[in-house]
């Protein structure tokens, strides 16, 4: 099966991160077979190249803009690639990531499993721009100390979409993005990897990079952001009915069992009404 990679950005305001990750994206060895940006609101409104496809999100009479969630549905319904990469606008890639995705999505996919790739994430604490030179500035990080989860030897999984994907029929089925549930900034990346566990989907962060023998990263880039924790933490509570931790990935069938059996509970106690 040819893989065709449909790559959609949600964006709200930060053009100059925008057209960094865009000048990412543009250098990638795999290119991708359509680049999709989902302008939330943003003022003034953004701009892009002529070979990206600008997709401004219909705006509610109050809200300043629509959240992640909603923004990367769209992107989703207006896709034709069979397999989305979501990325996020403040977000660098190195050359070879869709090449690694890809060889990554091959060897998954020979042993019979479907998967959700999320690429291990290194923040920035300053704004990179020297867009084109991504692997002399993992180098740099390198021998500074600063790149953390490069070793596969490193357990922990990633459960944030800075830049992850999935085949497209996938993404459907399990629902896409809780816009409901999660509206904005907060949890909604690691609801979809919950959702897709529930649907015995691998979530997998082991995304080996074709040129080396380290895990792949992505390079998030520092900026201001309104980030509300506590609702955020307090969506994810009433969705999930536990406060998020690392933790629930890692023993994930464990807390999806105690799940059924609140749900059973719940289901035999007698109506109210």
């Amino acid at each position: 099966m040819t893989r065709l990679y449909s790559i959609i950005i949600p964006a709200f305001g930060e053009q100059k991160l925008l057209d960094l990750c865009l000048g990412t994206i543009a250098k990638q060895t795999l290119p991708a077979h359509e680049v999709i940006v989902v302008d939330d609101g943003s003022k003034p409104p953004l701009t892009v190249p002529e070979d990206v496809r600008l997709v401004r999100i219909a705006r509610g009479t109050t809200a300043e803009h629509r959240g992640s969630s909603a923004a990367k549905n769209l992107g989703a319904s207006y896709a034709t690639g069979n397999y989305l990469v979501f990325v996020d606008a403040s977000v660098l890639l190195m050359e070879e990531t869709l090449d690694c995705m890809n060889e990554t999505f091959t060897a998954y996919e020979k042993l019979g499993e479907n998967v959700l790739l999320n690429v291990w994430r290194v923040g920035l604490t300053k704004t990179y721009n020297e867009v084109g030179k991504m692997r002399d500035f993992l180098r740099r990080r390198r021998k500074e100390g600063t790149v953390d989860g490069e070793d596969f030897e490193d357990g922990r999984l990633c459960y944030e979409q800075n830049c992850g994907g999935m085949r497209a029929d996938l993404f459907w089925t399990i629902g896409g993005y809780n816009e409901k549930g999660f509206p904005g900034w907060g949890f909604n990346n690691h609801d979809l990897c919950f959702r897709a566990l529930e649907a015995d989907i691998r979530v997998s962060s082991n995304i080996r990079r074709v040129t080396s023998s380290c895990r792949l990263v992505c390079f998030h880039n520092w900026h201001d952001a309104p980030a509300d924790v506590p609702a955020a933490k307090e969506e994810f509570k009433r969705v999930w009915g536990k406060e998020f931790s690392p933790e629930l990935f890692h023993d994930f069938k464990k807390f999806a069992a105690e799940r059924i059996k609140i749900e059973a509970k719940l289901r035999m106690q007698p109506s109210s009404h």
